[in-house]
């Protein structure tokens, strides 16, 4: 059971649909970020569920005026859905900068928190929580908080880690969240070799053939794989 399926049935009873629909929902956000149409097999594969239950779960979200299911089968998200779901992610963001920067937790084990925490922030707390944290604008692996009362700087152009080349240089700017992989173990190792959002590196050598990116930090050399560095976005010197 992934660990949506089990914040869902911890939960119970009534609560049981309000929050795996906060689930799809925030999976359904981050699937947009990540680009390219938002399909059922996409999310099934997202949430760690079968296809079935996403089938059943989209058509009770549709019901609800939440999305609608477009010509080539992608889910896209009505005014309310969109509104919906940037509430959800901006709650597991605020939660996450209240457990790094108030209560100290590591950042791995705080997105793993954050996914209880998130369901307990309300409308009357969550701008109070907002101002209190000093008004930040992403989370601590550097995803945009959306839906913010203020205009945000855009970024530049960032580029994936693994497409620069040799001898470049630049700073940490975000790590792409991927529940198809363990995002809590990639935070670990990362936050490790202080490949974190605001940190330069400097890329020391690329290896095709083996599929190998190795860095500089300031903690010292490491070597990534291709996987890891397409998660880690860079802002270029």
């Amino acid at each position: 059971m992934s660990k949506h399926a089990e914040s869902a049935t911890r939960h119970g009873g009534a609560d049981e649909y309000n929050v795996t629909w906060q689930e799809y929902l925030q999976a359904i956000y981050y699937l947009g970020l990540e680009g390219g149409p938002v399909i059922g097999a996409r999310l099934a594969e997202w949430l760690g569920v079968s296809p079935p239950s996403v089938t059943s779960m989209l058509r009770r979200m549709q019901g609800e005026g939440l999305l609608t299911i477009g010509p080539r089968k992608e889910i896209l998200l009505t005014q309310q859905g969109r509104v919906a779901a940037e509430a959800v992610a901006r709650r597991h963001y605020l939660a996450e900068r209240l457990l790094t920067e108030v209560l100290g937790l590591d950042w791995a084990v705080a997105h793993e928190e954050a996914e209880r925490w998130q369901h307990a922030i309300s409308d009357r707390t969550e701008w109070r929580l907002w101002e209190a944290l000093h008004r930040p604008t992403t989370c601590p692996h550097g995803t945009p908080i959306p839906g913010l009362p203020m205009e945000t700087k855009p970024t530049g152009e960032l580029r994936a880690l693994s497409d620069l080349p040799e001898r470049s240089e630049g700073v940490v700017e975000r790590i792409v969240e991927d529940e198809k992989e363990d995002l809590s173990e990639l935070l670990s190792f990362l936050g490790e070799h202080a490949i974190v959002p605001g940190a330069r590196v400097r890329v020391l050598s690329v290896a095709p053939i083996i599929s190998t990116v190795t860095l500089e930090t300031e903690t010292g050399n490491v070597t990534l794989g291709m996987g890891v560095a397409e998660k880690v976005l860079i802002a270029p010197a």
